[in-house]
Formats: structure tokens, C-alpha cells, sequence
């Protein structure tokens, strides 16, 4: 059994005007989160 945990941060997380952004380091990795969430499934 496998399972994924996806936390939606786009927004808080990741946006410049997000109330807890953490800017460009997590706008980096959102490609590559993206590549591995359709891996998954």
C-alpha cells in the first residue's frame, strides 16, 4: 500500500502576497512537485 499526502501551499506558501511565503525557494520547486504528484498516480 502507498499513499501521498498533497498539502495544498500554493498560495500561502508559494505566492509573492502570501500571507506565509516562503518566495522564489518554493516557487523553485513546484515544477518538480508537479512531476512527482503524476508520477504517483
Amino acid at each position: 500500500m502507498r499513499g501521498l499526502i498533497v498539502i495544498d501551499y500554493t498560495y500561502d506558501f508559494v505566492a509573492d502576497d502570501g500571507k506565509l511565503t516562503c518566495g522564489v525557494r518554493g516557487q523553485s520547486i513546484e515544477k518538480k512537485n508537479h512531476r512527482n504528484y503524476k508520477a504517483f498516480y
